[in-house]
C-alpha cells in the first residue's frame, strides 16, 4: 500500500493578464514568493495551457504526494503526511504527546511549473512567469487536504 496526500478542494490561480506557457507540475512549498523550498511535485495531468485571459485551476483530488514512505509503515506514513498537511499530532512518538502540530497551522503555498522542478529544485525552478501569476496558500487542515492510504 502507498499512501496519497491530495487537495480537497481546487486550487484556483490567478487569471492570466499576459503571456503564454503551459503548466505541467503542481509544487507545493514553504514560501509565498520568492526562492523557498520546494516540498513536493507532481504532474498534472491534464496539463493546463495559460494566456489571458485563462485562470488557472486545479481540481480537486489532484495527487500531491504519494509513496510508500521509503521504509515506514503505512500507519507511520500516514500519520507523518498528517503532521505535515493537516497540522495532527503524531501521538506516541517518544511519548505520548508525541510529535505536535505547530501552535498555528500556518500554510504551505501552491505553486504551478513548465517542466518538472526535480527533486532538488526550488520553488522558482521552472515556475509559471504569465502575467498577474501567484502562488495559492493552502492551510495545513484537514479541510483542505485528503490523505488516504491506496
Amino acid at each position: 500500500m502507498a499512501v496519497t496526500v491530495a487537495n480537497a478542494n481546487a486550487i484556483t490561480f490567478p487569471a492570466a493578464t499576459s503571456g503564454t506557457e503551459t503548466v505541467t507540475y503542481l509544487g507545493i512549498g514553504r514560501d509565498a514568493a520568492g526562492a523557498g523550498e520546494l516540498l513536493f511535485r507532481f504532474a498534472l495531468t491534464p496539463s493546463i495551457p495559460v494566456a489571458a485571459p485563462i485562470q488557472p485551476i486545479v481540481a480537486s483530488g489532484q495527487a500531491v504526494a504519494t509513496g510508500s514512505g521509503g521504509g515506514f509503515n503505512d500507519v507511520a506514513h500516514k500519520r507523518l503526511m498528517e503532521l505535515w498537511f493537516q497540522n495532527a499530532d503524531m501521538t506516541n512518538v517518544g511519548d505520548a504527546g508525541g510529535l505536535r502540530g505547530s501552535v498555528v497551522a500556518g500554510n504551505f503555498y501552491a505553486s504551478l511549473h513548465t517542466a518538472d522542478p526535480g527533486l532538488d529544485g526550488g520553488q522558482t525552478s521552472n515556475e509559471a512567469t504569465y502575467g498577474s501569476y501567484a502562488r495559492v496558500a493552502i492551510t495545513r487542515a484537514g479541510g483542505s487536504w485528503t490523505i488516504t492510504n491506496t
